[in-house]
C-alpha cells in the first residue's frame, strides 16, 4: 500500500489560505496538498510537531491536558489546528494527532483530527480507530486521507 494517500485533486484552487499541523501523519497530509500544482497560491506551510514539548512550544497547546491524554484527544487536535493558523496567519488550519501503533497496554490505533476556520472560529472534528492489524504507514495514510476529506467536505459548504 502506498504511504501517500491517493486523493482526488481539489476541484478548484482554494481562495483561502491553509496551514497544517501534523503529529501522527508526519508530513503526509501536507505532502498530499503540495504535490498538486497551484499549492503555492494557498498553502502557507506546515509544522510537524511530534513531541509534547514541540506541540506546546510551536502550537501553544495546553501542556497539562496533553500530558494527561498522551497528546491524543479532540482538544489537542483543535488546539494544534488553531495554533498553526496563528503561526502562519492562515484562514484554515488542519491538524492530526494519534497513535500509529497500538498503545502500550493494549487498545487500537486511533487518531483525532480537526479543521479550524480562523474567520468564524468554528471547528470540524474527526476521529478514527483502526481495529485489527494495521501497519504503521497504513495508519498514517488513512488518517491523512480522512483529515483531508474532512477539510474538503467542509470547504464545499462555504459560499
Amino acid at each position: 500500500m502506498p504511504i501517500l494517500p491517493t486523493l482526488s485533486k481539489l476541484p478548484t484552487i482554494p481562495t483561502h489560505t491553509l496551514s497544517i499541523a501534523e503529529s501522527l501523519t508526519g508530513g503526509l497530509l501536507s505532502s498530499s496538498f503540495v504535490s498538486q500544482s497551484g499549492a503555492s497560491k494557498y498553502f502557507l506551510g506546515s509544522i510537524t510537531a511530534y513531541t509534547l514539548d514541540s506541540k506546546v512550544k510551536l502550537l501553544n497547546i495546553d501542556a497539562t491536558h496533553a500530558r494527561e491524554v498522551d497528546c491524543v484527544s479532540p482538544l489537542v487536535a483543535r488546539q494544534m489546528a488553531k495554533g498553526v493558523t496563528e503561526a502562519f496567519g492562515s484562514r484554515v488550519g488542519i491538524a492530526t494527532t494519534g497513535y500509529a501503533e497500538r498503545p502500550e497496554g493494549g487498545g487500537n490505533v486511533r487518531a483525532h483530527f480537526a479543521v479550524y476556520d480562523s474567520t468564524s472560529g468554528e471547528y470540524k472534528d474527526g476521529r478514527w480507530e483502526g481495529k485489527g492489524k494495521w501497519e504503521r504507514n497504513e495508519v498514517r495514510g488513512e488518517v491523512a486521507r480522512r483529515a483531508r476529506k474532512l477539510y474538503e467536505d467542509w470547504v464545499k459548504t462555504w459560499k
